[in-house]
């Protein structure tokens, strides 16, 4: 393998970078955990959620780190091993890793995806748009990374201090920037990717700047991590700050949330397209979603907006549905979609794995599979299977450990009323007692 040349001034650009002893002009390489420094690294001492990077330059360095960027000028160095500075190594680490990959996302067509519930639905319903429109589309995802129908594997994680080795949202920038890279290699034109609030609050995504971002609404999550919901709201707020200078700076909002007025408050200079599902609101929305019908092989409803009126048919049950092709359909029309080819494109869509799924079973009985992991999107589910009339309807769902304890009873309390068997099973305990787990969402 040919070692590479990265010229440092490059990869520092936008830093705020500045040299304390510094002599060298190139490294080979860019790491933000010690164990993966080589030979002539550029080494980043990133504070991460349980452990810092400054704590870890004397391994890097024996590794072969020869230069290291720090928020702290007195670390000791060995003689030849240069050291930088920047006050917040954070930050820098998004712009290095943009910068190593010449850009990837600058030359694509961007919209990101942030909210509680909802992101992986709608960037699966908008990339189907805009595949079918003619546009090769890189999408991000809690369930994977794709350039148009091609899976890319994407080890999301154990590149960075902040995060242990597990699947996340939204990888680290290490991961995140060399995926976009690929995509954009692979000749896509668009961008579609969901940013979870950790990445939001660790700016990890401080690199893109989107054309169109979607906020699909907040319940009660990650307070584990967030603490207060405002902390919380604050993080998903974010991905508005980073919208394009550039575009037309559009924001996509559920006007039926809580929080949307605090968020387009906040953001005067976007213009932002709400979404109801409340004919009452008609008058004060954008986009309004009417007529509404279900049944077990999905929904169908009148999108209604200034900009287009018709009638849109989905191949998946829920409400939650109808929003997520509103926001879907909203931002296509953005990007110039017609609304001819969102009809056609979304009526046609298989489904979204995971995501009220159907599964085969050959049995008299019905099985669907939902990534209901809070309690808004609990209730939102059972209500939806609940208005399709079954005989019996049986929830089995566990919470996962090392998460905001809050929601565990909640979930239970809204399982015991609205299904008529609960079955409670392990979901991912971490560190936790499953048994603990189990009792607090029992109580």
């Amino acid at each position: 393998m040919t070692e590479q040349i990265l010229p440092l001034a490059k990869l520092l650009e936008n830093t705020g970078a500045v040299p304390i002893h510094a002599r060298r002009e190139t490294v080979s390489g860019v790491a933000t955990d010690s164990r993966c420094a080589g030979q002539e690294f550029l080494f980043l001492c990133v504070r991460g959620l349980h452990h810092d990077g400054h704590d870890y330059v004397s391994e890097a360095v024996q590794n072969g780190a020869s230069v290291v960027l720090s928020e702290r000028a007195d670390i000791s160095l060995p003689d030849g091993c240069d050291l930088w500075t920047c006050p917040d190594t954070r930050a820098a680490e998004a712009v290095v890793y943009d910068n190593l990959y010449d850009h990837p996302a600058s030359g694509m067509t961007a919209v990101g995806i942030t909210g509680s519930n909802g992101k992986t639905s709608t960037a699966y319903l908008l990339r189907a748009i805009l595949s079918d429109a003619g546009e090769k589309t890189g999408m991000l995802t809690t369930i994977g990374a794709f350039a148009g129908g091609e899976r890319i594997e994407c080890t999301n994680g154990g590149t960075s201090l902040s995060d242990a080795v597990s699947a996340m949202t939204t990888p680290d920038p290490a991961v995140l920037y060399a995926t976009i890279a690929q995509m954009r290699d692979k000749g896509c034109t668009h961008l579609v990717y969901e940013a979870s609030s950790h990445a939001l609050d660790l700016r990890k995504t401080d690199a893109i700047h989107p054309e169109v971002a979607i906020f699909t609404g907040l319940d009660r999550e990650h307070l584990d991590y967030h603490r207060t919901m405002d902390a919380y709201f604050a993080a998903k707020s974010r991905l508005f700050d980073l919208l394009s200078p550039h575009g037309a700076r559009i924001g996509i909002t559920n006007l039926d949330d809580p929080y949307t007025d605090a968020l387009t408050a906040a953001h005067p200079d976007v213009l932002f397209r709400t979404v109801t599902a409340q004919e009452d609101k008609i008058a004060s929305c954008d986009v309004t979603g009417l007529q509404f019908r279900q049944n077990e092989r999905g929904c169908g409803f009148l999108y209604y907006s200034d900009d287009a009126i018709f009638r849109l048919r989905l191949p998946i049950p829920g409400r939650y549905s109808m929003y997520n092709a509103m926001y879907a359909a909203t931002a296509a029309l953005c990007l110039g979609v017609h609304p001819i080819d969102i009809c056609d494109s979304l009526s046609a869509v298989t489904g979204v794995p995971g995501r009220l799924e159907r599964v085969p079973t050959g049995t008299p009985y019905t099985v669907y599979i939902d990534y209901a992991h809070t309690p808004r999107a609990m209730e939102s589910t059972l209500q939806t299977l609940r208005s399709l009339h079954p005989t019996r309807l049986t929830a089995v769902f566990g919470c996962g450990g090392d998460r905001d304890p809050g929601k565990r009873p909640r979930m239970g309390h809204i399982a015991s009323v609205l299904a008529d068997r609960v079955i409670l099973t392990g979901d991912n305990p971490r560190s936790e007692d499953p048994e603990k787990i189990l009792s607090e969402i029992r109580a």
